[in-house]
């Protein structure tokens, strides 16, 4: 396969892969809305920041859709993330490959 090709198709997978996503977008921008009356916690709010630095730019939209519509699914009933809600945020949204460097980056910022 020729690198034009390559990236062709690379280009509309992740065209597909958007307008699939932005299909939901009325449905996850009530909870976003949402998230946003959340209050971080310890240092819950560097490890939210430190995850969507670390994933790369091509994925950091899906990603932090992701962690978005999960808080309040894990703070059911409560405004406020916590440290420990963002590991159960993390495991609950990464693949099962990258849980580990995942894990390692909420760790860095995890309070004594």
């Amino acid at each position: 396969m020729t690198t034009a090709k390559f990236l062709l198709s690379l280009t509309l997978t992740l065209l597909i892969g958007t307008a699939i996503n932005n299909s939901h977008a009325f449905a996850l921008f009530s909870k976003n809305e949402a998230k946003s009356s959340y209050t971080f916690e310890q240092n819950s709010k560097q490890m939210y920041d430190a995850i969507l630095k670390g994933v790369p730019i091509f994925a950091r939209g899906k990603t932090k859709i992701n962690m978005d519509t999960t808080i309040p699914d894990v703070c059911a009933g409560r405004n406020v993330v916590t440290e420990e809600d963002m590991y159960k945020v993390v495991k609950q949204c990464t693949p099962k490959f990258f849980l580990n460097s995942s894990i390692k980056t909420l760790d860095k910022y995890k309070s004594k």
